[in-house]
């Protein structure tokens, strides 16, 4: 895991993280593969094998393309990360890849509009991830 891919001009890292299963009587974590989004926000893609929840008759704390934070813990392996119980919510946001100079206009334009949004809402959660993507625009093709 930690294979790098292109998305639209930025590079995104695949990390291997722990999902908590929820109605298993224990504490159950499965390995799921995500984005690296940056600054602690993992997006769930599924398992290494490409499954989902409803393949494996198991249910997550959070559904695949969810956005969510981990906290890092120790086991005998070495550090790993587990998903919080925090979600990023990104219900109702249009955020995708900046490929263009229109595209980074537009993304510029937005962010103006959730510039002032409160702490812990879904307009903050949605400018946190904006700026991700104009950061890493401006890093890759602004001189």
């Amino acid at each position: 895991m930690g294979e790098v891919i292109g998305y639209g001009f930025s590079m995104i890292k695949q990390r291997l993280i722990y999902m908590p299963l929820l109605n298993e009587g224990t504490t159950v974590l499965r390995p799921v593969v995500a984005f690296d989004m940056g600054n602690n926000v993992y997006k769930i893609i599924g398992t290494e094998q490409g499954l989902k929840p409803e393949d494996l008759d198991e249910e997550w704390l959070f559904p695949v393309g969810s956005c969510v934070t981990c906290i890092v813990r120790q086991d005998v392996n070495g550090m790993i990360l587990i998903v919080d119980k925090k979600e990023i919510r990104t219900k109702n946001m249009s955020i995708t890849p900046i490929k263009t100079e229109n595209d980074y206009r537009a993304a510029l334009k937005r962010m103006e509009l959730l510039f002032d949004a409160p702490i812990d809402t879904p307009e903050s959660d949605e400018a946190d991830i904006l700026g991700l993507l104009i950061d890493e625009y401006e890093k890759n093709i602004i001189p």
